[in-house]
């Protein structure tokens, strides 16, 4: 039976980056990330998640290497640039950094306005993009009145305006509590189930092994390792080693495997709730 194929949305290929002050922003580094995955990536402060985002949306351009769109090498003009950053929406870490507009409803319009779309169609974008994370009722509100997480919403919809193919989100669940994660998580699934390639960057284990495809392990600026979720039981030492600790469950699971409590006929555990239903099928 013949493999599925596969197609890379975005492709570093050997980059290396430098800051204007001399520091180092990315080391060589090599990382893909596939068409329809929903993608983690991890790593210390200072590993490089921020600078290799600023990078997938044409922010920053390589010192050296390449970036590849689609498998195409990426050329910098402003042509490739408008489309690639309308493709490809970027979500800062900091709401704040993003919002820039007096009212929800210009900061969302930016976007598309941009794009030179007809009035009608940024206004039903607009509409459509607010809808879909649960603030058009917030519209006519100033941006700076929101909370913290609603600003966070405010600027996943002014991504989402543009109908991008792919979402980046560095850091989404910091400054939220355990609620407005949850709430989030169940958005960018949703989003997901349309289409949309997702990638997150987050320095929350349990959280990539739970929800991610595909995990990308990042250093001093270069990608070291890259895994499906489901082998991260088989990687604790590798994971523990790096220094983002191991997930809880994963962990669990092993302990549970190796001291022969269950077999590894059982379906692996990816979360808290399937710990549970594994437990439970053991107990009947």
């Amino acid at each position: 039976m013949m493999s599925p194929i596969t197609q890379n949305v975005i492709e570093l290929q050997q980059v290396d980056y430098r800051y204007p002050d001399g520091s180092r922003g990315l080391d060589g580094i090599s990382i893909a990330f596939e068409k329809g995955k929903k993608s983690t990536v991890l790593g210390l402060n200072g590993a490089g998640k921020t600078t290799l985002f600023l990078h997938c949306n044409g922010i920053l351009k390589p010192r050296s290497g390449r970036l590849l769109f689609y498998d195409t090498p990426f050329d910098y003009t402003r042509k490739s640039l408008c489309s690639l950053r309308s493709r490809v929406g970027l979500v800062f870490q900091n709401p704040d950094a993003q919002l820039f507009s007096a009212s929800v409803r210009e900061d969302v319009s930016f976007g598309p306005m941009n794009m030179g779309l007809p009035i009608a169609e940024v206004r039903s974008r607009v509409e459509e993009s607010l809808k879909s994370v649960g603030m058009l009722q917030f519209a006519e509100k100033p941006a700076h009145s929101l909370s913290y997480g609603q600003k966070k919403r405010v600027c996943i919809a002014g991504v989402l305006a543009m109908k991008p193919e792919i979402l980046i989100l560095d850091e989404p669940m910091a400054g939220l509590d355990v609620a407005m994660q949850q709430e989030l998580v169940g958005l960018l699934d949703e989003l997901h189930a349309t289409g949309i390639t997702v990638v997150i960057a987050t320095h929350d284990i349990d959280f990539a092994y739970q929800w991610a495809d595909k995990v990308n392990l990042l250093a001093e600026g270069r990608c070291i390792a890259s895994w499906d979720a489901c082998q991260l039981p088989e990687l604790l030492k590798e994971l523990s080693d790096s220094g983002v600790g191991v997930p809880k469950v994963a962990e669990l699971y092993r302990q549970l495997l190796d001291t022969g409590i269950i077999n590894q006929n059982l379906p692996i555990p990816r979360s808290h709730n399937d710990l549970l239903g594994l437990i439970n099928h053991i107990r009947n």
